[in-house]
């Protein structure tokens, strides 16, 4: 598994997405993510 690019639905960055990440989703059962970290911390607050 390699590092990917992902492009952020809220503002349009572009933010990497670890192959350690990715496996952890895997695991979790979870789907890519379509937010970045930014956006994902201003929701929070």
């Amino acid at each position: 598994m390699e590092d990917t690019k992902i492009k952020c639905i809220l503002c349009g960055k572009i933010f990497l997405f670890t192959a350690s990440e990715q496996k952890w989703y895997k695991k979790q059962g979870l789907s890519l993510p379509k937010r970045c970290p930014d956006c994902i911390e201003q929701e929070h607050y």
